[in-house]
């Protein structure tokens, strides 16, 4: 259960879908200033991933390092609380939903450096 709270791979008639929820069943207290949520080499369907996630009082910071093994789709990067900017590996990132706060990161990239401010 914790670990698909963390990570949950997306089945659609028990096919892969190729989508991967980070942090989707996470409460919002765990994402709160100070704290600090690390995964580390968590196997998955795609391949091991791995993922540090800071929270401040206006920001949440988040490392990604997406698995390798097999290709999915994208990641979904659920911060749990309206968005006012996101940038991905230092750029402006528009693919949000930022009433929802959840961030849509394409497959392409080894690494995901994700800041999202509130």
């Amino acid at each position: 259960m914790l670990r698909n709270a963390l990570v949950f791979e997306e089945l659609k008639d028990d096919i892969e879908t190729g989508d991967i929820h980070l942090l989707r069943g996470v409460p919002r207290a765990w994402l709160a200033d100070g704290k600090q949520i690390r995964v580390e080499r968590l196997p998955t369907y795609f391949g091991e991933l791995s993922m540090q996630v800071a929270g401040k009082s206006d920001e949440i910071r988040a490392v990604i390092d997406a698995p390798l093994r097999n290709p999915y789709r994208r990641l979904l990067l659920n911060v749990r609380r309206p968005v006012k900017r996101v940038t991905v590996n230092g750029k402006d990132h528009p693919d949000c939903d930022f009433e929802t706060g959840v961030v849509r990161l394409a497959a392409g990239a080894k690494k995901y450096t994700v800041e999202v401010r509130y």
